[in-house]
């Protein structure tokens, strides 16, 4: 009986291994962070705010500029304005980063995750790889958006800022990457807040 078991153990803990992947998990993260409803909902306010705020600074702004002193029209950043929206659109970034620990250890589904997925670190390290992308992307896409729907308000006083401009591209691709950092920030805050230790038990 034993010479004929151990040959059929052997595939399944290959198997296991396999599909405890790296790859594997990060596919899994994936899923699960879209089966959320609320991370499309989030990820549309951080557009939206963003944008929204851009265009509304950058109009008002563009329509006072008699009211402004020679030295502050001379110092006013055309780019900077068309992407003040990032200061609150950052926090809803920060809140979908809070929401990829929390939504799985309130709903206790975290335990079906570190049971097929005992390696926590391959967890961890899945879940921001997935998170780190969607804010990259996003916040790459939202800032080029904002900056473009400023424009035509300082092209209007015939100040607008051009992306060939000296130092312009690097500050729109910056402030993309500023969503990313404030993501990671939220992400390492959720994890290190502590959760209770009975969610954390295995079945």
């Amino acid at each position: 009986m034993s010479t004929m078991t151990a040959p059929a153990q052997a595939p399944a803990r290959r198997y296991d291994h396999a599909q405890a992947s790296l790859g594997n998990v990060i596919r899994s993260e994936w899923t699960k962070i879209w089966s959320v409803r609320s991370t499309p909902w989030t990820l549309l306010i951080l557009v939206i705010a963003t944008v929204g705020i851009s265009v509304l600074a950058s109009w008002g702004q563009s329509t006072h500029l008699s009211d402004m002193s020679a030295s502050d029209r001379a110092t006013l950043d055309v780019t900077f304005n068309s992407l003040s929206g990032l200061t609150l659109g950052q926090l809803a970034i920060a809140v979908l980063g809070v929401l990829v620990v929390t939504t799985e250890y309130s709903t206790g589904g975290v335990k079906a995750t570190y049971t097929a997925v005992p390696n926590r670190l391959r967890v961890l390290l899945a879940k921001g790889i997935v998170f780190a992308v969607i804010a990259t992307i996003v916040g790459i896409i939202t800032s080029f958006a904002a900056f473009y729907a400023a424009q035509p308000f300082w092209a209007h006083q015939h100040i607008a800022a051009h992306i060939g401009d000296p130092n312009v591209l690097r500050a729109v691709i910056g402030a993309g990457l500023y969503v990313l950092l404030a993501a990671c920030s939220a992400l390492r805050s959720a994890r290190s807040s502590g959760t209770p230790p009975a969610l954390l038990q295995l079945p």
